[in-house]
């Protein structure tokens, strides 16, 4: 989903990064070290925009991705991008832009609440996953997110073989692209 708060969020720090083009260029290459040793605003501006949207990222929606709180440098590329843009003018709204734009907010709130929730979900599992890691019945804390509700409860004896052929089937699917409009039978090219 086109979310404009993520850009409101994160424009602040990509008027600092714009304002430096070597920081810039780090925060592209996803360098935080590097930015936290030169510049203690824009270090400040990092944590300011991860308190208050670390729970989102690329594909937040889905339990095995990486929010921004997990990897800042999906941050900083974004914030990069978000300053590489030319700012636009501000000119004054319409009562249609107006309206478009309280219509936006809400839906945004309303998805922003959502994202909240499953990224407590997230980490719920997690310390789910790293309990089962410690306990030897899976191998690392993401495979939780290959298991069902039932099977995290009572782990099968197979569960690392399920893992292996769930995480291969993501993997397959990831891959493959739907077409923008599907106006008859649809078969995925190979």
């Amino acid at each position: 989903m086109e979310s404009g708060r993520i850009g409101a969020e994160i424009a602040p720090l990509a008027a600092v990064l714009r304002a430096d083009p070597p920081l810039c260029a780090l925060a592209n290459d996803g360098n935080l070290a590097s930015i936290r040793a030169l510049s203690a605003p824009a270090a400040a501006a990092v944590d300011a925009v991860i308190a208050r949207i670390g729970h989102r990222g690329l594909g937040e929606a889905e339990l095995a991705n990486l929010t921004f709180a997990d990897d800042p440098a999906l941050l900083l590329k974004t914030a990069a991008e978000i300053a590489a843009r030319p700012a636009g003018p501000a000119h004054p709204a319409t009562l249609i832009q107006r309206l478009a734009a309280g219509t936006r907010s809400a839906r945004e709130l309303a998805h922003d609440t959502t994202i909240r929730f499953t990224h407590e979900l997230r980490m719920t599992l997690r310390e789910l996953g790293s309990r089962r890691v410690a306990a030897d019945v899976i191998d690392v804390v993401d495979d939780v997110f290959y298991l069902t509700c039932d099977e995290l409860i009572t782990t099968p004896a197979d569960a690392r073989l399920r893992i292996k052929r769930r995480r291969a089937e993501r993997e397959r699917l990831q891959a493959q692209r739907p077409p923008d409009v599907i106006d008859h039978a649809w078969v995925p090219v190979e």
